[in-house]
């Protein structure tokens, strides 16, 4: 049996990511020099320049990035991360100008929760998750650990959140589950000190800090959707403490007295404003810009056990898609603003008018495909929707959703005038791919939804396999689809589906451990092939006389059409299932994808593995060879879209 260790693998050159993830508190950051915005994706940072969409990736991470921070002067970048029970979690600085590894720390356990950068470059600060609790000060000038302290008391919740002081180097707070501190550096005793906010009996879940320039006061969102606004008491004698809890004026103006609204969903994400005004983006979608109101509330009207001595006007509102998670801005006060539905939006403050500036896939992204003889678009399905997208670009053109509902396959027919899909209620839906408009449906196709397409070249016949294993052929008409056959023969879910070039045959794969090719003329199954596994993906070499098949049992497997019989089976994977293949239009390379993130380029001949792509952070479900063999799009449950470059034919096996 041959394995894919007999050669030097090299690593495939990703070209771009479409990403982004929202979920990441504060993930989304624009650089000082305006051109560039910095987020996370996966176990890679991404620093994405804004004018050309072109992408650097910084990778050193074994597993998802939990954080990312860009200092004031722009030089550095840190990152932390996520890891396994019982394992650390390193937080790592990067260096802007080369876009190299400035400097590193692993004393977290399990998740790093936050980082932060001093206001000039002095310090970075790491908060530790729940697993580990602690606070770390890493001093940018020796490149080491300063000192550290655990970040909350005993009876107090665990932080989660972290930022400094504008201006002053040495302090910076911490807040989260009914605990808010403020900390201060002492560098010459390597030694750090905390102070409890005075909060008399408010109890808030804190889930974002700002402070304002000045050093003067802090503000925190909260999850009951009031913000917190702390004196930091920076002056010797001065404690900090609690000012007042802000709300905004309610919508409805007729009650008699005054009392403070919150903001549906909490306050997750804040950005100070020109003029002492903030922006604020909440639980619901909803971002707003707030200024102290000049009138106070007639009567002392509790709000959550909170006496609301502060108001304040809403100048502006709009709606995004998904609970805000990030707000930035550039040098030229223009806003960015991330979600965690992991759409990112541009706002003018004055206005807060919107404009998409990138979007992807929130959840796991079913399946990818490209149009026949088209290289520069390639159409992915997930929950709810199924997108178009330019590949050069990474922009999404068009979106096709059905709500509450799941898109579980798609293909393009061959003249491209219709995207079909298949989804889990059981119907198929065709879409014009220009206009995004519903041109069929047809109903109850399976009883359990359809989980793989295959359209005849013509267009006027289309295999659709269902999960309750049966594989049927529907005429598609002008106006009316109707049922030509029912094939029953597979016990488990179908899998996958493959049409010849004269659309002859048809090849089923499925979960019940075998590969049926069948006659599609006749509707008659020709060949059956067995094996002890879990079919995931099956393709035909383009001679037709061979197919390639993947699953959970690891192995990349050829079989004789002819008899079914079992040529050659390669390791193609340490741990977890293949999920994915497609074969090169020469039959020359076969790329693979499964649980193990990895992508690899085999030679079909040698059977040996030669390249091997790195940088999904979880299990890949689909990917596609361009048309012109020259570019690979593989797509991962976590809503990645990563574009490889495909190897020229002289590099390969040199």
């Amino acid at each position: 049996m041959a394995t894919d260790n007999d050669v030097k693998k090299r690593d495939l050159t990703l070209v771009s990511a479409i990403g982004f993830e929202g979920h990441v508190p504060s993930g989304l950051h624009v650089h000082p020099d305006g051109t560039h915005v910095v987020h996370a994706l996966g176990t890679s940072v991404v620093v994405m320049e804004l004018s050309s969409g072109r992408q650097h990736f910084l990778t050193g991470h074994s597993h998802n990035v939990s954080c990312v921070d860009v200092s004031r002067s722009g030089k550095y970048i840190a990152s932390g991360q996520i890891n396994f029970m019982g394992f650390r979690a390193e937080v790592i600085v990067w260096s802007y100008d080369g876009l190299t590894r400035f400097g590193s720390h692993n004393l977290h356990k399990v998740k790093v929760e936050a980082v932060a950068f001093s206001a000039n470059d002095m310090f970075m600060a790491s908060l530790g998750g729940q697993d580990d609790g602690n606070v770390i000060v890493y001093d940018m000038a020796t490149k080491d650990p300063l000192c550290g302290l655990t970040a909350s008391q005993p009876t107090q919740g665990n932080s989660l959140v972290l930022c400094f002081c504008s201006t002053a180097d040495d302090t910076f707070i911490t807040g989260g589950d009914y605990t808010l501190r403020v900390w201060k550096i002492n560098r010459k005793r390597r030694f750090i000190t905390p102070t409890n906010v005075s909060v008399s009996e408010v109890k808030r879940k804190i889930r974002c800090l700002r402070v304002d320039s000045l050093d003067r006061y802090l503000y925190c969102g909260t999850t009951s959707g009031d913000i917190l606004k702390v004196r930091l008491g920076q002056q010797e004698g001065q404690v900090p403490a609690l000012v007042a809890c802000l709300a905004r004026v309610p919508e409805k103006k007729t009650r008699r007295t005054r009392e403070g609204e919150a903001y549906t969903g909490g306050v997750w994400s804040l950005l100070m404003l020109p003029g002492d005004e903030l922006l604020v983006g909440t639980g619901n979608g909803t971002v707003a810009r707030l200024k102290e109101s000049a009138q106070k509330p007639q009567n002392t009207i509790k709000l959550m056990k909170r006496i609301t001595d502060r108001l304040m006007d809403e100048i502006q509102r709009n709606t995004v898609q998904g609970r805000v998670t990030t707000l930035t801005a550039d040098g030229q006060g223009r806003v960015y603003i991330g979600t965690a539905d992991s759409h990112i939006y541009t706002a003018c403050p004055q206005s807060i008018r919107l404009t998409l500036l990138r979007t992807c896939h929130p959840t796991e992204v079913k399946e990818v495909t490209f149009p026949r003889a088209c290289s520069e678009l390639f159409v992915t399905c997930a929950s709810e929707d199924t997108r178009i997208w330019h590949a050069p670009s990474g922009q999404e053109l068009m979106r096709m959703a059905v709500p509450n509902m799941v898109c579980q396959c798609v293909q393009v027919t061959a003249d491209g005038s219709t995207v079909i899909t298949g989804w889990n209620d059981g119907n198929v839906r065709g879409y014009n791919p220009e206009s995004g408009k519903l041109k069929f449906m047809i109903r109850d196709v399976h009883n359990r939804g359809v989980t793989a397409l295959a359209p005849f070249s013509t267009g006027k016949l289309l295999i659709t396999g269902g999960g309750e294993g049966q594989v049927r052929a529907w005429e598609i008409g002008r106006h009316t689809q109707t049922l030509r056959a029912a094939l029953k023969e597979h016990r488990g879910s179908v899998t996958c589906l493959r049409l010849t070039r004269d659309d002859a045959e048809c090849v089923s794969a499925s979960t019940d451990g075998s590969c049926i090719i069948w006659d599609v003329r006749r509707f008659t199954r020709k060949t059956v092939l067995f094996a002890n596994t879990l079919f995931m993906s099956v393709c035909y070499h383009p001679s037709e006389a061979q197919l390639i098949t993947c699953g959970t049992d690891r192995k990349l497997a050829y079989w004789e059409i002819f008899d079914g019989s079992l040529i050659r089976e390669l390791e193609a994977a340490q741990d977890g299932a293949l999920n994915a293949l497609d074969i090169t239009s020469d039959g020359k390379y076969i790329v693979t994808g499964g649980d193990d993130k990895l992508l690899k380029v085999y030679r079909y001949s040698e059977g040996d593995c030669v390249f091997t792509g790195v940088g999904h952070s979880t299990a890949i479900s689909s990917l596609k060879i361009s048309p012109d063999m020259k570019t690979v799009v593989s797509v991962g449950t976590d809503g990645a879209i990563l574009c490889w470059k495909m190897p020229e034919d002289a590099a390969v096996g040199q």
